[in-house]
């Protein structure tokens, strides 16, 4: 397919351009202003090719993306890897600012700045901080998470925590994870090593915090299979990642583990995978009963759950008749879950309790205007460690 267009326009682009770069840039300009420019497909897919001082383009692909790609000398003048989602336009006049500090970052709950605007905001049970991974401080970094965790702990919500930036092997992980002591919370998780991906503003491969990605992973796992399900495993794929900073073995990964590191692996035909669901206070010397990240967050989610669904006993009667009404309610609820496979037990009986009663709500509770209702679940944890026994048996044929 052929197509004419004009390269340079005084009254519109200014000076003209003065060499490659800067001409595939105005090409791609060009390319896009077309009536059928890659967003109506007919250019989709377009290479533009640098020979010398020639420029060659192919168009009219029936690449359904809305990609054109720069490649030779062109794409090494650009920076750019063989292809890049467009626009790609050189930026000019414009001032970095500088990048947010730990006092940003916590902010104010009087001026509702920093991750304490989140207190207003409903509907958020996942908390992710990329920033502090490039903190040269560890301790400015463990101040922030410090902060974060309270927010998560009164919201309901769930940390995802980046490793440092300089963790680059695993004895610096191993070496590093003890700064995180002060803030083993069952409320977060810590996920190692960083992701290497295309960076779509330059087309180049960097290093990316992981948090991001496995806040994804999170989301999906928890719309396929529900939030009991750990989001970890074959499953659990980081789509897009190209590969990881750090490459672990399953000897490293026995050792990261029990210190509450989630790790991040690649595999043989499924690829780069989060491998690791404890939050970061399921080390084993810590013995917790939250070690799991997909207990916690049931949990959380259960809880988070029955507070709004239960907001209608606001003004109600505080009698027996407005207790076996919420037993009833709660009952239905947990039991819908048992049916899906959050709880485990063969029966309702064996995998949760609703106790709403005159033992709950005592008088005292009754003249202050509150109900209490106490809830048991029987979570099923991860089967982190599979043990495979293979015995030979040794056959005695009688031909007699």
């Amino acid at each position: 397919m052929e197509r004419e267009f004009t390269f340079y326009e005084p009254d519109r682009d200014g000076e003209p351009p003065t060499d490659v770069t800067e001409l595939a840039l105005l090409l791609e300009r060009k390319l896009r202003a077309l009536p059928d420019a890659p967003g109506k497909h007919a250019y989709a897919g377009a290479e533009v090719t640098a020979f010398g001082r020639r420029l060659q383009v192919v168009a009219g692909s029936v690449d359904p993306d809305d990609v054109v790609r720069f490649v030779g000398e062109c794409a090494n003048d650009l920076g750019l890897e063989a292809s890049v989602n467009p626009p790609v336009f050189a930026l000019a006049g414009g001032k970095d600012g500088d990048a947010p500090g730990p006092r940003d970052l916590i902010g104010s709950a009087a001026d509702k700045t920093g991750v304490q605007a989140l207190r207003d905001v409903d509907d958020v049970n996942l908390l992710a901080l990329p920033e502090l991974a490039s903190y040269a401080s560890t301790e400015d970094m463990v101040t922030v998470i410090s902060a974060a965790e309270q927010l998560c702990r009164e919201r309901r919500i769930f940390l995802l925590v980046d490793s440092p930036s300089t963790w680059g092997s695993v004895d610096s992980a191993r070496a590093g994870i003890g700064a995180f002591d002060s803030v083993r919370s069952d409320h977060a998780g810590l996920y190692f090593p960083h992701l290497q991906l295309t960076d779509p503003l330059t087309g180049r491969l960097r290093a990316f915090p992981p948090s991001g990605a496995v806040a994804g992973v999170i989301a999906r796992t928890d719309g396929e299979r529900g939030v009991w399900k750990a989001p970890a495993g074959t499953e659990a794929r980081l789509a897009g990642v190209r590969s990881l900073s750090v490459r672990l073995t399953d000897r490293e990964n026995g050792l990261l583990n029990p210190l509450g590191v989630n790790c991040l692996r690649t595999f043989p035909v499924v690829g780069p995978l989060v491998w690791g669901a404890r939050t970061l206070k399921g080390a084993d010397a810590l013995d917790s009963e939250w070690k799991y990240v997909p207990v916690r967050r049931l949990a959380l989610h259960v809880e988070e759950s029955l507070y709004r669904g239960l907001q209608w006993v606001v003004f109600e009667p505080n009698d027996e008749q407005l207790w076996q009404q919420i037993r009833l309610k709660a009952s239905a609820y947990l039991n819908d879950l048992f049916r899906l496979g959050a709880f485990k037990g063969g029966t309702p009986r064996e995998a949760y309790f609703v106790k709403c009663d005159k033992d709950t709500t005592t008088d005292a509770d009754i003249e202050r205007g509150v109900v209490n209702v106490v809830i048991g679940i029987a979570p099923v944890r991860p089967a982190e460690f599979v043990i495979v026994k293979i015995q030979q048996m040794a056959g005695q044929f009688d031909l007699s």
